[in-house]
């Protein structure tokens, strides 16, 4: 996987930079990339949310599909993020008794963003996400985004996955 400085050179903004996709592969085949939130603060610094990851790849359209060959694209959103529009901001709520700890107040806050009604991601993310792609270059049309809700459920390791930490 390529540095995140280079992945981050390599970026592409979404919905004026309020969204980046970094790409962690690219061939002329297919695109695998995260796509994360981005919050700025008056001094120019900026906070990275990992809200999902994307796939993309091209589809053959064989007959017995009855589809065209075309790109698709695939966003898979976390499901434990949440978009406060007004804010234009986006909270994980993964877990909000370990988030808050003992401030009761932080977890009735988060049970709340949690319960409501606000979407995972930016409602246009997946129109920008296309329309991005494809003035990359990094798809072509004919094209399509398939949008999922994804939680991660468990993980093994096969070999040594883990970096030691040498300090």
């Amino acid at each position: 996987m390529p540095a995140f400085s280079e992945r981050m050179r390599n970026g592409i903004e979404l919905l004026d930079g309020e969204y980046i996709a970094l790409p962690e592969y690219k061939s002329a085949g297919a695109v695998i990339a995260e796509v994360s939130h981005v919050l700025r603060n008056s001094a120019g610094g900026r906070l990275f949310t990992p809200v999902g990851r994307l796939s993309a790849f091209i589809h053959s359209g064989e007959i017995e599909d009855l589809f065209n060959p075309h790109w698709s694209i695939h966003l898979f959103v976390r499901s434990d993020v949440r978009y406060q529009a007004d804010l234009k901001r986006t909270d994980v709520v993964a877990n909000p008794e370990k988030q808050a700890g003992p401030n009761r107040a932080l977890l009735q806050h988060l049970q709340a963003l949690r319960d409501s009604d606000c979407p995972f991601v930016h409602p246009e993310l997946p129109h920008a996400i296309g329309d991005a792609l494809i003035k990359a270059a990094w798809c072509s049309e004919p094209a399509s985004v398939h949008i999922y809700v994804a939680r991660e459920q468990s993980f093994i390791h096969f070999g040594n996955v883990v970096a030691e930490d040498n300090a």
